[in-house]
């Protein structure tokens, strides 16, 4: 008989859960494979929709495989692999017929929620992976006799102490992480090429790029520029980076307001290392950081797993030079300019003799002319022209491309910096939350032996970096263009409070679990381990505990199974003087069932068979002992054949 997966309610939103869970770390086109093979499945249950062959089935499995091996170069991988097992467990459910079936995908729904496990540490994905994990579990079990929940709960409680052990004395590997052929901003969008309305495309997501907790010290959101890479090619619109030397520069801050902070950063497959502008070092034991010029961090290669460093910064710092001045003849290029921009800026260098004069002077016709910051400013070519005098329609990297290539056409070296500008405070965890929504561009101008910045988006929308981006973009459009120019105006929508209290909360669990899971680590691990090895007395009452435990449980077990083992051999001696008396027995059915045929068959032996079958159900479902004492069982059955 054909077994209905939407029958086995627990078993289907199990796999749903786990399934879920993983499409997080796929491409979409698995996915939505992944919910047709789901939909094919509930109608052909509950409509009598054909189904495909399993021969095809197969076919289309080796074609994912190639499609997925094509795409990434390598089936090794988080992503790769958690593709192969969603296409994997959708096929087997479209054809999901019997019992064999159902331990196949229950196995590979456990293998999706350990690979979520390995690969992120994030709490959001604890309670759904524990629920899917438990689901799973409790399907496996198919006896019905037994108290699945019950089961469960006790051998949790076993496995509970073990799971604490190992925790604490299991060293902390960090899992092996092949490196994926990839484009950098397939992970996270971030790209060191500033193409006109890349930030913006950008912006519009939601995804946490990292958090950032400072230590005794306290920042305002407006100085809150979170360096990443330092682009100083330009063509106009379009930046590019150009050819960072690796060094270990050194310059003098004007201001000695350093500001210590750690940040936990997501898995981005990005070589970048944000930190605060300006940095002026990186403190990390374990992490292979690399300081380039332009002051600008990078990892020896992408990383796709959490990590953690803490910085040191000078954010309201301008600084000297220390390069070579011959580097700043590169940050002067810039290509022809198209006629009404040229004439702008033969007007300002007329007008305007010294570097900072013409720096302020483009500085005010930004903050002048009617521009208006939109997260959707349409398509742009490159051409300042359409932009500066027509559209005047613009995202953050547009008003930046647009000023650093103007700074150098009026003789003042320039270079852009892209990263991320605020964040969101979280009061409950006092930590910063910097999302892809907070993604920014700003200008760096050398002037009198030094680099200052200048953000052409404070000049435009001063509203934007004094209210943040995630409150910001909760604006409507209307609202954004009419209180542009006034930092001081707030969002008091009240019915969003609840909501936003609510993810507070979740942002700091999160936080809080990822902070305790990197912080643990085998340092830690090692200076638990010493103090604890110095405490005699708490060695003792552990080794003692967990001898007890593992006598009581291993006692239990071995009363159990020699209890079982005689009665397997009665029932194996009823079974067979069954088959002697010309009584078919299947051996694929239970005991149980083989007993009931017995005694339709022979109804005098109903006593005798039916307290057999009471002592199995306690031993084997419910592990207790049995009522009645075997040996005087054993006896009664040869007692009652041989008359």
């Amino acid at each position: 008989m054909k077994k209905m997966l939407f029958s086995n309610i627990v078993l289907i939103a199990s796999l749903l859960i786990a399934m879920a869970i993983a499409s997080t770390e796929v491409p979409l086109w698995i996915s939505l494979f992944a919910v047709s093979m789901i939909i094919w499945r509930f109608l052909f249950e509950k409509y009598n929709f054909p189904k495909i062959s399993k021969n095809l089935a197969s076919l289309i499995a080796v074609l994912i495989f190639i499609i997925i091996y094509l795409q990434y170069k390598t089936i090794f991988g988080q992503e790769e692999s958690s593709s192969i097992l969603l296409a994997l467990v959708s096929i087997a459910i479209l054809n999901f017929e019997n019992q064999r079936d159902s331990y196949f995908i229950i196995l590979l729904g456990f293998l999706l929620v350990v690979l979520k496990s390995i690969f992120s540490i994030d709490f959001i994905w604890v309670i759904p992976a524990i629920l899917a994990f438990f689901g799973l579990w409790y399907s496996l079990i198919s006896n019905s006799k037994v108290n699945k929940i019950q089961f469960l709960f006790n051998t949790t409680l076993r496995a509970l102490p073990l799971f604490i052990f190992l925790f604490i004395v299991f060293p902390r590997i960090v899992i092996f992480q092949t490196k994926k052929v990839q484009t950098q901003n397939s992970k996270s969008g971030f790209s060191e090429d500033l193409n006109p309305g890349q930030i913006s495309q950008l912006a519009l997501q939601d995804q946490t790029v990292f958090t950032a907790k400072f230590k005794d010290s306290k920042i305002n959101k407006d100085q809150m520029y979170w360096r990443g890479a330092v682009l100083n090619e330009s063509q106009g619109f379009i930046w590019k980076v150009g050819k960072n030397r690796k060094s270990d520069p050194t310059f003098k801050s004007i201001k000695d307001d350093v500001v210590d902070y750690t940040i936990i950063l997501d898995p981005l497959n990005l070589n970048n290392i944000f930190t605060l502008d300006l940095p002026l070092k990186i403190i990390s034991s374990t992490l292979p950081i690399q300081q380039y010029q332009h002051q600008v961090f990078y990892l020896n290669q992408p990383t796709a797993q959490q990590i953690q460093y803490v910085a040191q910064s000078t954010p309201n710092a301008s600084y000297s030079n220390s390069e070579d001045f011959s580097d700043l003849q590169s940050d002067l290029i810039y290509p022809e300019l198209p006629k009404k921009t040229k004439a702008l800026i033969s007007e300002i260098k007329l007008k305007n003799l010294t570097p900072m004069s013409r720096i302020n002077a483009l500085k005010e016709f930004f903050a002048k002319t009617d521009f208006i910051y939109t997260i959707k400013p349409d398509f742009y070519k490159n051409n300042l022209d359409e932009f500066l005098f027509i559209r005047k329609k613009g995202f953050c990297e547009h008003f930046a491309a647009a000023f650093g290539t103007m700074s150098r056409a009026l003789d003042v070296p320039a270079r852009l910096v892209i990263g991320y500008q605020g964040g969101l405070y979280n009061p409950i965890g006092k930590f910063w939350k910097v999302s892809q929504k907070d993604a920014h561009a700003w200008v760096e101008v050398f002037i009198d032996n030094h680099w200052l910045r200048v953000d052409p988006t404070a000049l435009i929308s001063p509203l934007r970096i004094s209210m943040g981006a995630e409150d910001y973009f909760s604006l409507t459009e209307e609202e954004q263009i009419y209180n542009s120019k006034n930092p001081d105006f707030k969002n008091n929508k009240s019915y969003l409070q609840t909501i936003y209290q609510f993810n507070l909360f979740l942002d700091n669990l999160n936080y809080q679990w990822s902070l305790f899971l990197l912080n643990y680590d085998l340092q830690t691990q090692l200076s638990y381990l010493k103090k604890f090895q110095s405490n005699k007395l708490l060695i003792f009452i552990f080794i003692l505990t967990f001898v007890v435990f593992l006598f009581y449980n291993r006692h239990r077990h071995k009363i159990l199974k020699e209890k079982k083992h005689d009665l397997y051999k009665l029932i194996f001696l009823v079974e067979s003087w069954a088959l002697e008396n010309g009584i078919e027995i299947d051996q694929s059915e239970s005991p149980l069932h083989s007993i009931k045929i017995i005694i339709k068959k022979f109804p005098d032996l109903n006593l005798i068979l039916s307290e057999i079958s009471k002592d199995y159900e306690l031993l084997i479902y419910k592990e207790e002992p049995m009522n009645t004492n075997f040996r005087q069982l054993e006896k009664r059955w040869f007692q009652l054949i041989q008359k």
